[in-house]
């Protein structure tokens, strides 16, 4: 049986407590944990060596590239790079544009270490996740 006024809602017949044909709810989304040695946290411009330690410590891969970091986007190397990443980490030098942020397929977060995120295009990032 569906509702007529939204046809992917599928309605379910009635349980104790609950009204006739109410739309079913999927239950809560499981969490799937993840081995850290498989996650690979790329960190650019100038970071204090101490939170590469304390990434490599809890089991992250890492990868690090101090400044001048821009330069170093604008080749093939660091895209081949971005494929695997799954956590970005820069500051206000550095632009991440679309061109950039396309090779990042697994990328799940960016870390901004500054005052705003003008650098990073934005839409994009949103409309892809």
């Amino acid at each position: 049986m569906t509702n007529a006024a939204d046809p992917r809602t599928l309605l379910v017949p009635s349980q104790p407590g609950t009204p006739r044909g109410s739309p079913k709810r999927p239950g809560p989304k499981a969490l799937k944990p993840f081995n850290t040695g498989d996650i690979k946290v790329l960190l650019l411009e100038d970071i204090n060596e101490c939170a590469g330690q304390l990434l490599a410590g809890a089991g992250y891969q890492r990868a690090h590239f101090p400044a001048p970091t821009q330069r170093l986007l604008t080749s093939a190397f660091p895209r081949r790079l971005f494929r695997s990443t799954r956590f970005l980490r820069c500051r206000s030098k550095t632009r991440l544009t679309e061109s950039i942020l396309r090779h990042a397929k697994h990328l799940l977060a960016i870390g901004c270490f500054c005052i705003g995120t003008n650098q990073v295009d934005l839409n994009y990032a949103t409309q892809h996740g």
